[in-house]
């Protein structure tokens, strides 16, 4: 039995199919550690089934990958639906900053989950369920401790790759006087 709520037992179960140890899962090491469960699967399979967990797309899943897919496997439909809201309401990435540095009062690039609900309703993303906030806010909540890293979350709005693999706050935010649109082409 895999009682996936408990805490340690994602970070467990990550271990089984990282069989080199690096922190990371290849696409070979997805298919070694489903075969390890006598899991069967088709060339096919295995491809739709990792290319779905990489959400970085840079050919390996990490932890927080991992964790994420298991958690909520359907997180594109809401990635869809907030990225749809936020290309109707116009924001540029300047005003998304100011709505993320207002938040973020203590300067620690992060957010609790009701500064996160605030930031999404500030952006112009409405109608999503409490349940919704709570898995988007997991997919970058790397430390799993209820902390949004907001510029893994910024990343994901202009539609650049979200780094899966360091925990570290990435100091090196755009000028604050940048124009670009929030979301580029999607």
């Amino acid at each position: 039995k895999f009682d996936w709520w408990v805490p340690g037992r994602l970070r467990k179960a990550f271990r089984h199919f990282d069989i080199k140890k690096k922190g990371l899962i290849s696409q070979s090491e997805l298919a070694d550690g489903l075969s390890a469960l006598k899991l069967k699967h088709s060339a096919e399979q295995l491809y739709a089934l990792f290319s779905s967990m990489d959400l970085d797309k840079d050919g390996l899943i990490s932890c927080s990958e991992f964790i994420i897919f298991v958690k909520d496997p359907w997180h594109h439909f809401i990635e869809r639906k907030i990225k749809r809201a936020i290309r109707n309401s116009a924001l540029s990435s300047r005003d998304a900053r100011r709505i993320f540095d207002d938040l973020d009062r203590g300067g620690t690039g992060l957010f609790g989950r009701r500064d996160f609900a605030t930031a999404l309703t500030q952006l112009g993303v409405a109608g999503l369920s409490t349940s919704e906030i709570q898995r988007l806010a997991q997919r970058f909540d790397i430390e799993d401790d209820g902390n949004v890293m907001i510029e893994r979350f910024f990343n994901f709005l202009q539609g650049t790759t979200e780094s899966t693999h360091s925990p570290a706050r990435n100091d090196n935010r755009p000028s604050p006087h940048t124009q670009t649109p929030i979301l580029r082409l999607l």
